[in-house]
């Protein structure tokens, strides 16, 4: 016999409100979060099990105290009784009469229930070798009837009822079986409908969402109802006028609310309308289903127990029911559930929408399909394109169905390295740190990871309009909330890009900082085709730039800014490159000009920016500024900011941003090229080899050397940030990936004995 030793929980969340991705009309700015159980034992075998409560952020804290609370009845218990009489766990669990009072049957406390039913399921599953679903599917008539508790239900599923509706489905299940090994259990997409998205997103992710073969899409809707009837029109513009396409209120209506509004929707053909009031207004849902027929109604992904559920279906109030893998206690009751559906006749699509929800209830469905209702007609799971990287076994979508899980347990086990990063301290987690959003204050907090603009502006290449988008949306997507632009950088291309994009975005999310000095002027030397090459810029040279460092020159150099951009609100202004002109004028002149905006509440913070210390230094010493950004100056290859610039910054209470950390690409790569290019110019030996032997430290340690990159800066308590470019999406993802990449304090402590860092 072996014996659980203990309930390990912790409190997981995801800052997805950054990116707005799970944002409804009820729930604008959801982190999705885990209420995480891992059921230790001291079997021999090895195995634990694995659950989860999902939560959308504030509150996990609490669930985790509710799954702490279950402790008593399970540390210190032999195992295998409680695996074999499953069912009698689940009845125990949910008969302690004290923490039954704080339900009874729903809410924290049953939740907390389920992770941990769910949890030994896990187990379970693992020992056998089979995948929940497979193990279920597998289970007799009479084993499964046992897990349910039929109290409540037997004015409409009685244990006959049950057992009649898995005797009928018995025959032809290892038929159903390779059935869905072969072709998966259809799947529907949410991922193109988040309220927060704008209507190019939404359009761009329908697209994709067909070509992927989904069969369904679903937009969220309920916050203003002409903005719901221009997304709608935008999605079938782009899908057609026969492709599903469901909507999802989240119970923001009144019930007479409802079908005013679903009605208004009617024309273009809803699939279903979604929670449309309170998922405990029975009554309600029944109204709304009679008058806004034929469009159906689907509910369940709150419904907080099996008796909401049959109440639902008593009172034909759903046409659609929608179940949860975790909102319930756990896998027993979803079979109460799944048994009442297929005796009511009605389909079931579970709701998906949130981290690792699709990995759970995949094994649901596809326990239905081989075991109860023995069908997938008008059936399919919600997908959400978010956080699967996270699971050691995550969601496979094939041509928009779900791939069948072979490997044994119940999917829910989140990666090791994934718990231990988005683990909440009730600090500002690093993950979070990197993407961190706007204080309104006069200075914001700036966030850790950046994004230098001068790609989208043409730098050493041309892009189109939609490649360049495509790059934004990437830094956007991999939570990067720091945006750097300049009017140098393609003769203004890159603020009028950049400002069209974050145009889309909630305000109070992202930082901006563009910069001042050059004014764009008409150029009277420009000829047909001439191009911005000489700056390295594959614009057209029509303006060129005039350095201005008055006061009313750095004026209207910010007022031209926020017109090329759309933004009023700029949070760093930057001085750019002065001592290209004159550092003494910018010192007697532009700078304070600088502090009078930030004075007058025109701009956040001010600074400079410039690769060259001397200049940098002057600055800090003569000016009162809050942010300078060092470009190329203090990198993990040559640190000669860390002589006075940083500091001078210490000294004054001002903030680093640093650039252009790849050192002109030099760093960019895990291994380094001899005739790589230094600052446009050829290696200088003795750079090689301080680049080659920071490269061979960093294989040791196996870290990739653009990681430690991009993060050697923010070692220093004076840097709070990192500015990489890109010109692909790609590179934006990797880079925001390296960002993230746990290094050890010996590579640093490496390189300061061997002199190539400061120590």
């Amino acid at each position: 016999m072996s014996r659980i030793v203990a309930l390990e929980t912790s409190d997981i969340r995801f800052p997805t409100s950054l990116s707005l991705d799970g944002s409804d009309a009820m729930n604008p700015d959801p982190d999705y979060s885990a209420a995480y159980v891992i059921v230790r034992t001291d079997a021999a075998d090895g195995i634990d099990g694995h659950a989860f409560v999902f939560t959308i952020g504030r509150g996990n804290d609490v669930q985790v105290a509710g799954i702490d609370a279950l402790a008593g009845h399970l540390v210190g218990r032999e195992l295998e009784p409680l695996l074999d009489d499953m069912g009698g766990t689940f009845r125990e669990l949910i008969g302690d009469s004290q923490l039954r009072w704080l339900g009874p049957e729903k809410g924290v406390m049953h939740m907390a229930i389920g992770a941990v039913i769910n949890a030994l399921w896990d187990i379970k599953a693992k020992r056998a070798g089979l995948p929940l679903w497979q193990l279920l599917a597998r289970m007799t008539p009479e084993e499964l009837v046992e897990l349910v508790d039929f109290r409540y239900l037997t004015n409409a599923l009685t244990r006959e009822d049950a057992l009649a509706i898995l005797r009928d489905a018995e025959s032809g299940r290892a038929e159903r079986e390779q059935q869905l090994l072969a072709t998966g259990y259809p799947g529907y997409t949410t991922s193109p409908g988040w309220l927060g998205y704008s209507d190019e997103k939404l359009e761009r992710l329908a697209r994709e969402a067909m070509a992927d073969g989904f069969t369904q899409i679903k937009l969220k809707v309920g916050a203003d109802l002409d903005d719901d009837i221009r997304r709608f029109r935008k999605a079938r513009e782009v899908c057609g006028p026969d492709f599903p396409i469901a909507i999802d209120a989240n119970q923001r209506w009144e019930v007479s609310e409802a079908i005013v509004w679903v009605n208004a929707l009617a024309e273009f053909h809803p699939a279903w309308i979604e929670e449309p009031t309170s998922p405990d207004d029975v009554l309600g849902h029944a109204e709304i289903a009679r008058g806004v027929a034929p469009i159906r109604v689907a509910t369940g992904e709150h419904a907080q127990n099996r008796m909401i559920f049959k109440q639902l279906l008593q009172a034909e109030a759903i046409q659609v029911m929608q179940i949860d893998a975790v909102r319930v206690a756990g896998v027993n009751e979803n079979i109460a559930n799944l048994l009442l559906a297929a005796k009511f006749g009605v389909p079931v699509c579970p709701h998906a929408g949130g981290v690792g929800l699709c990995e759970a209830v995949q094994h649901l469905s596809m326990f239905d399909f081989v075991a109860v209702s023995a069908s997938r007609e008008g059936r399919m799971i919600e997908y959400v394109d978010h956080l699967h990287e996270h699971f050691v076994v995550p969601t496979d979508i094939r041509g928009g169905s779900y791939t069948a899980p072979t490997e044994p347990g119940n999917g829910m086990e989140m990666k090791a390295a994934s718990r231990a990063e988005f683990t909440w301290t009730g600090e500002h987690r690093e993950a979070a740190r990197m993407s961190e959003p706007v204080d309104t204050a006069a200075r914001p907090a700036i966030p850790a990871l950046g994004y230098g603009a001068a790609n989208v502006g043409n730098l050493f290449r041309a892009l189109t309009d939609d490649e360049a988008w495509a790059v934004l949306d990437a830094a956007w997507e991999s939570g990067i909330r720091l945006y750097d632009t300049a009017p140098h950088y393609g003769l203004g291309l890159s603020e009028r890009r950049l400002g069209a994009f974050l145009r889309t975005k909630p305000r109070d999310e992202y930082v901006l900082s563009t910069k001042a000095g050059r004014l764009l002027r008409p150029n009277p030397e420009h000829a047909a085709g001439g191009l911005d090459t000489a700056n390295d810029f594959f614009v057209p040279d029509d303006l060129q730039r005039v350095w201005d460092f008055s006061e009313t020159g750095i004026r209207a150099s910010l007022d031209e800014s926020r017109e090329r951009l759309g933004i009023e609100r700029i949070d760093i202004l930057y001085l750019h490159d002065p001592e290209r002109h004159d550092l003494d004028l910018a010192l007697a002149e532009a700078f304070p000009a600088l502090e009078s905006l930030r004075a007058e509440g025109q701009v956040g913070r001010i600074g400079i920016g410039s690769m060259t210390a001397d200049a940098l230094t002057a600055a800090v010493r003569s000016a009162d500024l809050d942010t300078i950004m060092v470009a190329g100056r203090y990198t993990l290859l040559e640190q000669p900011a860390a002589v006075d610039v940083l500091p001078a910054c210490a000294e004054h209470g001002t903030d680093i941003v640093a650039a252009s950390v790849f050192n002109s690409g030099l760093l960019a790569q895990s291994e380094p090229r001899r005739d790589g290019r230094y600052e446009y110019g050829a290696l200088p030996e003795e750079l090689w080899q301080r680049l080659a032997r920071i490269a061979e430290i960093c294989r040791a340690h196996d870290v990739p050397m653009p990681a430690a990159a991009i993060q050697y800066p923010l070692q220093s308590p004076v840097v709070t940030s990192v500015v990489v470019g890109g010109s692909r999406p790609e590179q934006l993802r990797q880079n925001a990936q390296l960002a993230a990449i746990d290094i050890p304090a010996e590579l640093w402590g490496e390189l300061a004995a061997e002199a190539l860092i400061p120590a």
